[in-house]
């Protein structure tokens, strides 16, 4: 009994305290916990909470972040090694390449991150806004809000 009631405690904490409820606050002004209250009903309203769970986007982003740092940490390595490639010993190289694949790796990470997350926050903003006026979409952005409809009701198979 006592264990039931602390899970259905945890699984309200963490219905609302989520990233969709960010979104309702830049957009209305809500606070947190009423936005997040807010965008959970509206999703549930709209029978998408297995689509707001099925949300690959953060997944593709962090993907490109870590691709990105990869290089970031590979270019200027390779810039080196090519530099230094008649003049200097190669244990020298050796010696500094993992600081160097290091540090730009990490500087790589850190930027593409950044870049990456405005993206995905971006996207959730309009996830939100498709679900809660998706006439409005229609009105101003015609081609657009049909290609939003075909390309869901082909995955999800829910007419909007």
């Amino acid at each position: 009994c006592c264990l039931d009631c602390v899970l259905r405690l945890l699984q309200n904490v963490v219905e609302y305290f989520n990233k969709w409820a960010f979104v309702y606050v830049g957009i209305y002004g809500y606070p947190f916990v009423e936005a997040g209250k807010k965008v959970m009903t509206l999703f549930k309203q709209r029978g998408w909470t297995v689509i707001i769970n099925d949300n690959l986007i953060r997944n593709a982003l962090g993907l490109m972040s870590f691709v990105i740092a990869l290089l970031s940490g590979f270019v200027p390595l390779m810039i080196v090694s090519l530099l230094h490639a008649g003049g200097v010993d190669k244990s020298e190289i050796q010696q500094w390449g993992l600081p160097i694949f290091s540090i730009c790796f990490t500087i790589g990470l850190i930027f593409s991150t950044t870049v990456m997350s405005i993206i995905d926050s971006a996207v959730c903003t309009i996830i939100v806004c498709f679900a809660e006026a998706p006439h409005d979409l229609d009105v101003n952005h015609s081609t657009h809000s049909r290609n939003m409809r075909e390309a869901w009701n082909e995955v999800y198979q829910i007419q909007i």
